[in-house]
């Protein structure tokens, strides 16, 4: 299981998308934090962007599904990756597994 990170530039895309993902089960839920400072370097240059961060819990074998159907549907250019639940109590774990989409062989 992992968490994964959605980085958008719009609060109304972003919602629109976590929306989405919950819906056809490519995650189990989804948080939406907007107005996120990002700071990098590009060139020797210091930008400033302000942001919206999906961060979601899923299945990791969906990763590159999920990534897909972001670049696809939302924004071919979004920053995601994710990072491992390596510890999570049974009632999130079941939860995850239960509502993301079943792994066919």
């Amino acid at each position: 299981m992992i968490n994964i990170y959605i980085y958008l530039n719009k609060e109304e895309m972003a919602t629109r998308c976590a929306q989405t993902l919950v819906k056809e089960k490519l995650v189990a839920r989804a948080s939406i934090d907007i107005n996120n400072k990002v700071l990098q370097n590009e060139n020797d240059l210091l930008i400033t962007e302000t942001i919206c961060v999906i961060t979601a819990q899923t299945k990791a074998i969906l990763f590159a599904k999920i990534v897909e159907f972001i670049q696809t549907n939302f924004d071919k250019n979004a920053s995601i990756f994710s990072t491992p639940l390596t510890q999570a109590n049974d009632n999130l774990s079941l939860f995850i597994r239960e509502n993301t989409q079943d792994i066919k062989s």
